[in-house]
């Protein structure tokens, strides 16, 4: 069974944060690494991360500034500066509505990261 280990570790003035690192490790039926290009757009534009039904875990990170909606969210979503990551782990979503990705950075955007769940 495929493994993703996230590791977080912070410090607040060269000093490590109480409690950190964190590590955790979940194991899933299937994983599904990814990296994908996202144009330069006035619209939200489908990822192309559908080969999963459930998410257990999902990291990814941008190379320009996006707003990401997840599981059909149609609010304001989540806004991502240029190097931001999101790290969903320990949850579970069914992904039936794809996830949408805002790009109006001017560039092109590249995802890249990993997600791991099941296929029903």
């Amino acid at each position: 069974m495929p493994v993703v280990t996230v590791r977080l570790f912070a410090e607040l003035d060269g000093r490590p944060i109480e409690d950190l690192p964190l590590t955790h490790t979940w194991a899933a039926p299937s994983v599904r690494a990814f990296s994908f290009i996202v144009d330069d757009a006035a619209a939200y534009q489908l990822a192309e991360v559908t080969a999963l039904d459930t998410w257990l875990a999902l990291v990814f990170y941008t190379s320009q500034a996006i707003t990401v909606r997840l599981n059909g969210q149609n609010d304001a979503g989540i806004p991502l500066k240029a190097g931001g990551v999101i790290a969903i782990v320990g949850t579970r979503i069914d992904t039936y509505t794809p996830w949408t990705i805002l790009n109006n950075s001017g560039q092109r955007a590249i995802i890249r990261g990993v997600a791991l769940g099941s296929i029903h």
